[in-house]
């Protein structure tokens, strides 16, 4: 994960995302983008650095021994994200123009792609540690906004899936038979 395009000495985030329960957690550390890459590519743990978090990396390390991890997609999103001044784990977060792409996947390439929603659309996610503050619940209450399940990744799978439908895709195939076949459902568009 960066923030902006990257140079290969620039910092980014290795993070393994997981849900659990429902909730997701995300663990992750900071490295150069090279030792990022150095380190999926070869197995081996970068040295430390102070800017390096120790547990995560031994996290990394069962990670990257247990599974073989290969580049697949880049996702990029323009993000706006509020958080209260009052309540830290109430954060909100915006996001539109979310692009994605299955080759020239380095993060140093840039931030393009096909755009996975529709021009203009804004994918609001409430990330909260216990309940919603009431002014909020109001709000959406007013708007008649209700929550959805939803997943950059998975909506772009699941998209690029169905855009092979003459080839053999076992497990999957049989999962989408039983799906219908709208990728997202908008309740307001801002």
């Amino acid at each position: 994960r960066s923030y902006d395009t990257p140079e290969l000495s620039d910092k980014v985030y290795l993070e393994i995302k997981k849900k659990y329960n429902g909730i997701v957690n995300k663990r992750r550390t900071t490295l150069t983008l090279k030792e990022a890459y150095d380190y999926l590519e070869t197995g081996i743990r970068p040295e430390y650095k102070p800017y390096m978090n120790k547990q995560v990396l031994d996290e990394l390390d069962y990670f990257i021994n247990h599974y073989e991890l290969v580049p697949k997609v880049f996702l990029s999103y323009d993000r706006r994200a509020y958080f209260d001044k009052n309540d830290r784990d109430f954060r909100l977060t915006f996001d539109t123009n979310i692009r994605c792409r299955r080759e020239d996947v380095r993060l140093e390439a840039g931030s393009y792609g096909d755009l996975l929603l529709e021009d203009g659309v804004w994918l609001m996610e409430v990330k909260i540690l216990k309940a919603a503050p009431l002014w909020f619940t109001k709000i959406l209450s007013e708007l008649k906004v209700y929550p959805a399940s939803f997943s950059k990744y998975g909506t772009e799978y699941k998209n690029m899936i169905l855009s092979r439908e003459g080839e053999k895709v076992v497990c999957l195939n049989q999962y989408l038979q039983q799906q219908p076949r709208t990728v997202y459902q908008p309740v307001q568009q801002f």
